[in-house]
């Protein structure tokens, strides 16, 4: 109970630092915390280091990104704690369909 709230306390932290760097709303799904705090345990890193660890190489991708109109907030679930290039791959796939309507 108390990782889960110093995760969520951490994570509040990061999406807000991700706005303000990347100028994009990021949101995790409830299984997606589970999973970081899982995966903090395992790594004995705080949630925020390993968060900006995990997005750090994608600078492309969140480039391209930050150039899509009308950007909705991005919500990371399990899936994507466990392979974020993929998950940066489908937001440029999905957003830029959906920019070209």
């Amino acid at each position: 109970m108390y990782r889960l709230w110093v995760a969520e306390f951490q994570l509040q932290k990061f999406k807000r630092q991700f706005r303000e760097q990347h100028g994009i709303q990021i949101s995790f799904s409830q299984k997606a915390i589970e999973r970081l705090v899982h995966r903090t345990c395992e790594t004995k890193q705080p949630v925020l280091e390993f968060c900006n660890a995990l997005f750090k190489d994608y600078q492309h991708g969140l480039h391209l990104l930050q150039k899509v109109p009308k950007l909705g907030q991005l919500e990371v679930d399990a899936e994507e704690i466990d392979d974020p290039g993929t998950a940066i791959e489908r937001w440029i796939r999905e957003n830029y369909r959906e920019s070209q309507k």
